[in-house]
């Protein structure tokens, strides 16, 4: 120890000596926290299971954050530690990355949406963003216990930056919103744990920003948090980092696309698809979402699942075409497994462009089919599923299977068969409960989930019968609905089997 340094008194500290404890302990937390990083940056993202890598992205995301709080803390200034102002594309991939996971666990629906033509750079530093919207989001993730979190910024008519959060959860009492930006003066609710100072942290960085920051109860339910900041000028827009795109695939990066599917595998099977060729995508799980979605934001092409609750996909397409303005010529694709020729026929006179027909086996022919409909210069797609040699004895057709494992992945293929079988299991009991209530309403909507996750894997014989029998549940020919059921049942149990020794088998 150099003869000018003072050893610290660990008996009776001074607060000279609790500055340097506090700066000895950063130092190692730090190091310790330099580890973490390395340790994440060593990890092969690309064998991450896809559920494994957003929480891979939450960890790597949290672990950022706190190394910049960290440095901040020893600076005394989040500036100098992020050294300039907010990059908002690399900003708002951070959000996603810490927080999308977390919504995933709670059964949340978390969604990002930004005008990447006209996004510009907010005034405040990198971390102090962070500080700002992590808040605000862990806000509305820790208070909303079902439905949906949409994220949205761009500029207002002023140039100025904004962000929006919009939950679904129970909004603000009285109390609370009288109470919003004071210290540590949060209503009671002893089932969510906090402080109640986050929204006190995000009102001082927005006031040092020079911003403004409005909370309220929106008008539809839930709460809103709206975030305006004074903008950098900058000569042309800020660019939006996009994903890598491997074995040139479409580029799909300049299209904003609204998926309407209800059904989780499928969403994963898709969206994991859309976002390989840089796609920007906005997930509704249903019919009536899908028009709230629409309605909110601009998208160069909508893909509908048909047969969706609350609001049909041709109800959906019905509703676009009848607007007075604009977005009524928006082109709307079927993405289904209704391919037959009545089927066309309905989904054509609905008002839609084209249809693309699950399963989807290759995703450059899924990308090159987006791109000539937004081209208005439709590709021609096939009516048919795509079958080979499918004998009693053979319950996949392996020309599809081995197609989609190649195109995502042993690990995605082995998420996504968990995810088949939970579907099946539950499908079955399904069928069973709608035969044993004679609602074919409920055989349906069954049906209609049997049609698209056999069909994903090419288990083809199965996804006929559930056809044949989605189409008998309609009617009220119970005998023929038993029938149509019995064969679904013993369909399910080989290709249950088949899921089951590809698990075990890894």
């Amino acid at each position: 120890m150099p003869a000018t340094e003072k050893p610290i008194s660990w008996e009776t500290p001074t607060a000279a000596d609790g500055v340097r404890h506090q700066q000895l302990f950063a130092h190692d937390i730090r190091s310790a926290l330099g580890g973490v990083l390395g340790g994440l940056s060593l990890i092969a993202d690309e064998r991450l299971t896809k559920d494994d890598r957003v929480h891979f992205s939450r960890a790597n995301a949290s672990a950022k954050m706190l190394l910049g709080l960290l440095d901040a803390a020893n600076t005394g200034s989040a500036k100098s530690a992020d050294e300039g102002w907010v990059d908002p594309a690399a900003a708002i991939e951070q959000l996603q990355d810490r927080w999308l996971g977390e919504a995933i666990e709670k059964g949340i629906n978390l969604g990002f949406s930004w005008d990447k033509t006209r996004i510009t750079v907010p005034q405040i530093s990198a971390l102090d963003f962070q500080r700002v919207f992590n808040n605000i989001i862990g806000n509305a993730v820790k208070f909303t216990s079902t439905g949906e979190i949409s994220v949205a910024f761009g500029l207002d008519v002023e140039n100025r930056f904004y962000g929006i959060v919009q939950d679904s959860g129970p909004g603000f009492s009285t109390d609370a919103l009288e109470n919003l930006f004071a210290f540590q003066n949060r209503s009671e609710n002893p089932d969510k744990a906090g402080s109640g100072m986050g929204l006190f942290i995000a009102k001082r960085l927005v006031d040092a920003a020079s911003g403004e920051i409005l909370v309220e109860n929106d008008i539809r339910g839930g709460a809103k948090v709206s975030v305006v900041l004074p903008a950098v000028a900058v000569s042309a827009p800020a660019p939006i980092k996009q994903t890598a795109r491997k074995n040139d695939l479409p580029d799909l990066s300049h299209l904003k696309i609204l998926m309407a599917e209800d059904n989780l595998t499928n969403q994963l099977v898709v969206t994991q698809m859309l976002r390989a060729m840089g796609a920007d995508c906005v997930i509704a799980s249903d019919g009536v979402e899908a028009m709230e979605r629409f309605e909110e934001q601009e998208f160069d092409i909508a893909l509908i699942d048909i047969e969706m609750p609350r609001m049909s996909g041709l109800e959906v397409m019905r509703s676009i075409r009848s607007r007075k303005d604009g977005k009524s010529v928006t082109p709307l694709v079927a993405l289904t497994a209704y391919v037959l020729p009545e089927h066309q026929d309905r989904i054509n006179a609905a008002g839609a462009n084209g249809l693309i027909a699950k399963p989807l086996t290759n995703i450059a022919d899924f990308g090159r089919s987006i791109l000539s409909y937004v081209d208005k210069n439709p590709v021609e797609t096939s009516a048919e599923t795509a079958v080979s040699d499918v004998s009693g004895e053979n319950c996949i057709d392996m020309a599809i299977y081995d197609g989609l494992a190649e195109m995502i992945g042993k690990e995605s293929m082995l998420e996504l068969l968990g995810k088949v079988k939970t579907d099946i299991e539950n499908v079955k009991q399904g069928i069973i409960d709608g035969m044993r209530d004679k609602s074919g309403a409920v055989i349906g909507t069954n049906t209609h989930i049997l049609i698209s996750v056999a069909g994903a894997i090419g288990a083809v014989d199965l996804q006929h019968a559930a056809q044949s029998l989605n189409t008998l549940s309609k009617t009220t020919n119970w005998a023929e609905i038993e029938t149509g059921s019995d064969i679904c049942l013993k369909g399910c149990d080989p290709v249950l089997s088949f899921v089951e020794s590809q698990i075990q088998g890894g």
